[in-house]
């Protein structure tokens, strides 16, 4: 996909100042109870290896070993900063053009491939990754532009796709966004590991599939009603309810 590139160090280009986020704690030091999150790697464990498994069963004891939907949203700060940036950065680019938005970072983008491109995305989206938090707001920021990438190839759009940006275009990249940040904590939270279960990659990834297609459904019922094209990304409450809304459907469960 051409996507090393995306790995780069971070740069002092920041759509927010600093102080726009506290700093969030340590992820691991708010765990509700150690026994919780035993039985939801058990679990976990048993899905993936086992020929059935019981993916709600997963679903519900991580919520629950995370406090539930409210603590679990409040705590993903990485992920509320990921929507709220990302969607800032599209909204000034549909505002106005995606070369003035270049420009207004310093981003010299001309005769530059398209993943070299997208990779100034990341440094200006996700510029830090010191703690476990960061670093899955930016991998899940990577994986959403490799997959927008693979899409902008296909189409053969080039930068015309940022020039053209709709309410269909903002709706796919926020919410793949969404459903990335929540499949990438998860499978952190869990310490999985895919070489674990070499033995059988093609169930291990059939089992990995159901896992994000359960997310994906959690995402789009959670946001079916919002247009992120006129979306306020200054709204970190509105956000964050967002990801409440997909924890509550695993409590359910």
């Amino acid at each position: 996909m051409g996507t090393s590139s995306m790995y780069e160090g971070p740069k002092d280009n920041r759509l927010l100042p600093e102080d726009y986020f506290k700093k969030e704690e340590n992820s691991d030091s708010n765990k509700i109870d150690p026994e919780a999150w035993k039985k939801t790697k058990n679990a976990m464990s048993k899905f993936i290896s086992a020929n059935r498994g019981n993916l709600k069963k997963v679903m519900n004891r991580y919520a629950s070993a995370n406090g539930g939907s409210t603590r679990t949203a409040q705590n993903a700060t990485s992920g509320i900063k990921g929507i709220a940036t990302l969607g800032t950065i599209l909204t000034k680019a549909y505002n106005s053009s995606f070369d003035n938005v270049m420009k207004e970072y310093g981003i010299d983008y001309q005769n530059k491939s398209m993943d070299m491109i997208l990779s100034e995305f990341v440094n200006i989206i996700s510029p830090e990754a010191n703690t476990k938090e960061e670093c899955v707001g930016r991998e899940a920021l990577i994986r959403t532009l490799s997959e927008l990438y693979e899409i902008i190839e296909k189409t053969n759009e080039g930068i015309e796709y940022f020039n053209k940006l709709d309410e269909t275009k903002f709706n796919f990249i926020i919410n793949k966004y969404i459903e990335n940040y929540i499949f990438t904590k998860f499978l952190k939270d869990l310490e999985y590991r895919v070489e674990k279960y070499a033995n059988n990659i093609e169930r291990v990834m059939h089992k990995e599939n159901d896992i994000k297609d359960f997310i994906r459904y959690s995402v789009n019922n959670a946001t079916k009603n919002i247009n992120f094209k006129d979306f306020d990304y200054k709204d970190l409450k509105t956000i964050e309810k967002i990801y409440k809304e997909c924890y509550e459907i695993w409590e359910d469960e």
